[in-house]
């Protein structure tokens, strides 16, 4: 009996190694398959992206579009305007010069403080920072939310599709910019995988980040409120880590109204820019849509037509998707989705529909910009809203290659108008 003891006493640490070792390789063949998934999807996008940028030059529209933007257009300006382009510029200008314009008090700092940092080791050159952080920001997001998607519903096929989905959208050229969204989108799915693990105190930090980055990064704190009463109920408001996770945005906010104060005199420069510069406000969720509407109806403005009929396609789609996360047996989405996931997207919809344009006091113009405007990239970073579609592309063939080509066709069409110019949102 003692021989039988000590040799099953000598065989428990080796089964317990061999155990560690398959656990280690198990978790190594996870990781390596959401690398190649989602390296996979972005060297797609890209190519798509770089076909669309080959087609506009060659198409000749960019050499009388962008004369304003620098005079001749040749290849190296051609190529600096999507470094510079719009937003991507006001995060590039306030990372080399802080907060020194009016309108710059719109744009939240993490973002620039980044480009500042990085920009040594690329030259000096801040855009060209931005464009880097935004593309190895966008392929660590995908590998994260790869991960996080086939661990909540034990689908790896429906994680990788809900990857190429997001990766293919019409407008992830977006996640390929100096813009926030990459940047947001690895963040919110960072909080959401820390706070789904009760990894409290790391949740509030990415929260607080988010937040940092653009101010809709709050509303994280919603699904991380409902995990942490999921896992204690009330006993929740007494756990210092919980408290900790909340406090900290919430101190963030009054961080960023403390720096654009010291900027401006004022530490409400962000509202006050956010409406008398960009004419953008709160207002009742249904004012976009009717405004919407009535822009769609009048003929003598085209352009501002096409646009506001875009978005209102994009708010029909983002609800009925949301919809179909909140019924999924009624919907294609067979796995469970996390509750606290889909009040997140919720909860950014009914913010995006809410946060609309109006028309600026002294600008002519703004009476025909679509008040909608923004909210198809604002939604970009929402990844739930993808999991239906990607369903729908993992159980049917034919509905898989319909929503790949007019993806593919339709984010081609727009990368095409952002490389020669046009403002899409």
């Amino acid at each position: 009996m003692a021989v039988r003891e000590t040799t099953a006493g000598a065989r428990a640490p080796r089964l317990g190694a061999w155990l560690g070792q398959a656990t280690a390789w198990a978790e190594r063949a996870r990781a390596s398959a959401a690398w190649h998934d989602a390296a996979g999807a972005w060297l797609a996008h890209l190519a798509l992206v770089a076909v669309a940028c080959a087609l506009a030059w060659l198409s000749g529209v960019p050499q009388w579009t962008l004369v304003g933007y620098a005079h001749p257009v040749t290849p190296h300006v051609f190529a600096s305007f999507w470094l510079h382009a719009w937003d991507a510029d006001s995060y590039a200008r306030i990372a080399a010069h802080g907060y020194t314009l009016p309108a710059s008090a719109a744009f939240w700092p993490l973002l620039p403080l980044l480009e500042r940092l990085a920009a040594p080791l690329v030259g000096g050159n801040v855009a060209l920072a931005g464009f880097v952080i935004a593309n190895l920001c966008a392929l660590a997001a995908l590998v994260l939310l790869r991960r996080l998607v086939a661990e909540e519903t034990g689908d790896r096929a429906l994680a990788r599709w809900v990857v190429i989905v997001i990766a293919l959208s019409p407008l992830a050229f977006f996640l390929a910019t100096g813009y926030t969204e990459s940047f947001f989108l690895l963040l919110a799915t960072g909080a959401l995988y820390a706070m789904r693990r009760q990894r409290w105190l790391v949740a509030g930090v990415l929260v607080t980040l988010a937040t940092l980055t653009r101010a809709p990064g709050i509303l994280l704190l919603v699904p991380l409120a409902l995990e942490a009463y999921r896992r204690s109920g009330v006993a929740a408001i007494r756990n210092w880590q919980v408290a900790g996770a909340v406090a900290l945005p919430i101190s963030a906010l009054g961080g960023v109204a403390l720096v654009l104060s010291h900027a401006y005199g004022s530490p409400a420069a962000a509202q006050h820019a956010e409406y008398a510069i960009w004419g953008r406000e709160l207002d009742w969720p249904w004012y976009g849509v009717m405004r919407n509407l009535s822009i769609l109806l009048r003929p003598a403005q085209p352009l501002a037509a096409l646009r506001s009929g875009f978005d209102l396609a994009v708010l029909a789609l983002a609800l009925a998707l949301l919809c179909a996360l909140l019924w999924p047996r009624a919907s294609a989405v067979g796995a469970r989705i996390p509750t606290s996931f889909v009040v997140w997207a919720g909860a950014s919809l009914l913010l995006a529909l809410s946060l609309t344009l109006h028309p600026i006091p002294g600008d002519s113009q703004s009476p025909y910009f679509d008040a909608l405007f923004s909210l198809p990239r604002y939604l970009l970073v929402v990844f739930p809203l993808a999991i239906p579609l990607a369903a729908r592309c993992q159980r049917s063939p034919r509905a898989r290659a319909g929503i790949l080509a007019f993806s593919a066709c339709l984010g081609g069409a727009l990368t095409f108008a952002w490389a020669c110019g046009l403002l899409m949102a």
